[in-house]
């Protein structure tokens, strides 16, 4: 990779984004056909493709915290060089 210009921090990164890039991947998969055979907390069913909408919104909020401060701290012990 030096021959190429690429140091091998940079190698590291890409690495650590891709795997973390196909976990997601099949974290997602596995919960969109669980999603729609299973009803949720709220009651919430039909086509996971409509169920964030009928979430409530103080649990919307809650979620997405939830996930920026996971990301926020998996991509600062992740990506120190």
């Amino acid at each position: 990779f030096a021959q190429a210009g690429i140091s091998l921090n940079e190698v590291k990164r890409n690495r650590e984004a891709e795997v973390m890039h196909g976990r997601v991947a099949m974290i997602a998969s596995v919960g969109y056909l669980a999603g729609e055979a299973v009803s949720g907390p709220f009651n919430i069913n039909g086509p996971a493709n409509d169920q964030l909408q009928q979430m409530p919104f103080p649990a919307f909020i809650l979620l997405t915290v939830a996930i920026a401060t996971a990301e926020l701290k998996r991509a600062q012990i992740g990506w120190v060089e």
